[in-house]
């Protein structure tokens, strides 16, 4: 987990930096990275008392998050996809 930490404070940083230089990056997008620090940082914190399984709370609380992530992604894709066809 401490892999997903360093990528996502990575992407992060990477765009704040772009924010600056002037890109156009959607504030959600970086609120998601934010979002996935956090969750990864608790995955790292939390302990696992006996023998850890495939099944537990905390492998369950990063995919949610991470689901809930891709449905947001689809939502907006979906939008602009219908967007850019109405201004055909």
């Amino acid at each position: 987990m401490a892999w997903l930490l360093f990528l996502y404070t990575s992407f992060a940083l990477r765009e704040n930096v772009l924010i600056v230089n002037g890109s156009d990056i959607r504030p959600w997008w970086i609120y998601h990275h934010y979002l996935a620090m956090v969750m990864a940082l608790v995955s790292l914190t939390w302990e696992i008392k006996g023998q850890p399984d495939c099944y537990s709370k905390q492998g369950w609380n990063f995919s949610y998050g991470g689901q809930s992530c891709k449905v947001l992604q689809c939502i907006y894709r979906i939008d602009t996809s219908v967007k850019d066809y109405a201004l055909e």
